[in-house]
């Protein structure tokens, strides 16, 4: 049976056992990704260095935009993983307008 994030992203998503993982590994990891984003955000993105040198900035900007995509494939993994036993949670983060 192909799951959906095996029909999204390919063969390397297909199931198989998890049984290293439990239910709060997903949270984690994203909780992680959510503190490496805002530090990006505010500690290089926003440096005096960065703001001058647009080339330096964009490429600060596109490692958030990467992170921010690892970020919503483990929110997408832990729901159609089942980890939350069928009880969806709604994951947000707060995009901060980086662009002036």
């Amino acid at each position: 049976m192909t799951t959906q994030l095996e029909f999204d992203f390919g063969p390397e998503f297909t199931s198989r056992p998890l049984n290293e993982l439990n239910p709060g590994h997903a949270l984690e990891l994203m909780d992680r990704l959510h503190v490496m984003m805002d530090t990006l955000s505010v500690h290089a993105a926003q440096h005096p260095l960065a703001e001058n040198y647009e080339e330096v900035r964009n490429l600060i900007l596109v490692a958030i935009d990467k992170l921010w995509d690892a970020y919503q494939l483990v929110g997408n993994i832990e729901y159609t993983s089942g980890f939350l036993a069928g009880s969806p949670i709604n994951y947000s983060f707060p995009v901060t307008n980086l662009n002036k």
